[in-house]
């Protein structure tokens, strides 16, 4: 009864024990494998017994425990645990930490007893630690690298290729918040085509339409957002219900059309952009230890762009305050300027008066109405010169018919358009279209000013002949006046200096406004 009672203790403590247990005799024949090994490798013991252990071994650990036994036998002494890999009944493949000890039975025969730990998971566990822990290296070190880049596109596309090149996405876009149609702006993108570029630009989500990405997607990560068949939901603005509905039925699997939204954040966690991620190279829907370095380096990407806001701003301020001070010194020269041409002026439009009460009706009086507009604006444009250093403007004026000012401006322009251009036998022609007639605020001799300007500008940027389109039309609560020309256009340094005061360009050809 004891020996009973001994047998039925020891099996209780084989067949419980959290390890797989098998004893194979001096041949590697299998004598009895318990439940753990069943449940390990998916054979019944039944048809484990009999079996040379070594069948069930992939070559590489055949190789180390065949090694090991012959070490064994010479008596030399060899590790007590080392990893084998098992061949599961399904094909997997299983790593175990095994361990054994030989004994010798009552007739004198030698058998182990082989313990089985299996440590897959927790390998596949520190193997996924390794390859996080080295990309989280690997984007902190090119963060640091890219930080002295000037050029804002290098700077994005490296941030864009590190991504595809360290994580397990093939496609990035990286877009930041703006306050104007199309309300962001994309920095830098890898692997989208240019239509699903177009695509994104041109939806017309406002950054309170992406802030519900956020808060309504499949939440992964700390400030990550999934949407499945995202082109349907952000191009159809889907129910996000319909989204979950089919994540549910897709369950873990990734499709082409997925996308993962990353949030760029400012120093008060506040959204000022996002990183969109598409196409796993696994087609499985990552974990939020996956995204977790992706997360870090787009904390990095967000201070970058607040750097760099931070420089924009800074270099901004300088140059207004280096204007400010040039605008000072110009308006010394130019209220002395303005006094000696106001005397000229009121010279011009009083013997101007004197003329129209002495001709009457005749031929003589539409001309003579032009020299008294254009004298009244001279006028006008002295005030502004002697008050132009005043950086900003009041919002004084009346109303003004829009397309009269425009009308006005090209019968200004007629003797450079017409009469000059004829001499030289050039041809420059009008194109006009008014789709309504409109009453703005503002200073009708300003405004007329600046139109004849424009119009100057155009033909003195047409040295062959050409057309100048001028459009009017309403532009919400706005009037929008367009005026395009088919002359040569200005260089960069021109269009840089185009809104200082008294700007003269070098030659004619760099008058052109477009």
């Amino acid at each position: 009864d004891r020996l009973k009672e001994s047998e039925e203790r020891y099996r209780s403590v084989v067949e419980y024990s959290h390890e797989g247990i098998v004893i194979v005799d001096a041949r590697f024949r299998i004598v009895f494998a318990n439940s753990v090994v069943e449940r390990m490798s998916g054979y019944h013991a039944q048809y484990l017994v009999g079996k040379d252990f070594r069948e069930f071994l992939t070559k590489k650990s055949l190789l180390v425990v065949s090694r090991r036994y012959r070490l064994r036998q010479k008596g030399i002494l060899v590790p007590l645990k080392y990893p084998v890999e098992i061949i599961c009944k399904d094909g997997s493949i299983k790593l175990c930490e095994v361990s054994s000890t030989a004994f010798k039975d009552s007739k004198g025969k030698v058998y182990t007893i082989v313990h089985l730990l299996d440590v897959t998971e927790k390998e596949m566990a520190e193997k996924r630690i390794r390859l996080l822990t080295s990309q989280i290296e690997k984007f902190s070190r090119i963060s640091a690298d890219i930080l002295t880049i000037e050029d804002k596109k290098e700077l994005f596309s490296k941030m864009c290729n590190a991504i595809v090149e360290i994580s397990d996405f093939d496609r990035v876009l990286i877009f930041v918040f703006t306050s104007s149609p199309p309300y962001k702006e994309m920095c830098g993108h890898q692997g989208y085509s240019k239509g699903e570029i177009e695509q994104f630009l041109n939806i017309g989500f406002r950054k309170e339409d992406y802030l519900k990405i956020f808060q309504k997607g499949i939440q992964l990560g700390e400030q990550s957002s999934y949407i499945p068949r995202t082109m349907k939901y952000v191009l159809k603005n889907m129910d996000i219900e319909m989204v979950r509905t089919e994540h549910s039925e897709g369950g873990k699997l990734w499709y082409k059309e997925d996308n993962l939204f990353i949030a760029l954040k400012n120093k008060r966690e506040d959204i000022i952009g996002f990183v969109l991620l598409g196409v796993i190279r696994n087609e499985v829907v990552p974990t939020d230890d996956v995204i977790r370095p992706l997360e870090i380096f787009a904390n990095h990407i967000s201070q970058i762009i607040q750097l760099r806001r931070i420089e924009e701003e800074r270099e901004r301020v300088q140059k207004f305050l280096a204007q400010s001070e040039k605008m000072r010194a110009l308006g010394e020269v130019a209220s002395g300027v303005a006094h000696d041409f106001n005397n000229l002026l009121s010279t011009i439009l009083g013997r101007t008066q004197l003329l129209l009460n002495k001709v009457g009706k005749s031929g003589l009086e539409e001309d003579l109405k032009i020299i008294e507009k254009a004298a009244f604006d001279g006028t006008e444009t002295i005030r502004r010169i002697q008050n132009f250093t005043r950086l900003t403007g009041n919002d004084e004026g009346s109303p003004v018919d829009i397309r009269q000012v425009v009308e006005d401006s090209i019968i200004f322009s007629k003797g450079r358009w017409k009469d000059e251009a004829r001499k030289v036998g050039k041809k420059i022609m009008f194109h006009t279209n008014y789709e309504g007639r409109y009453l703005v605020r503002g200073r009708e001799g300003e405004l007329r000013e600046v139109f004849t300007n424009i119009l100057f500008n155009a033909i003195d940027a047409m040295p062959e002949g050409g057309n100048v389109y001028i459009n009017v039309r309403p532009w919400g609560r706005f009037v929008e006046v367009s005026i395009r020309d088919d002359g040569i256009g200005m260089d960069k340094e021109t269009l840089d200096r185009v809104f200082e005061p008294f700007l003269l360009p070098r030659a004619k050809e760099d008058l052109d406004l477009g």
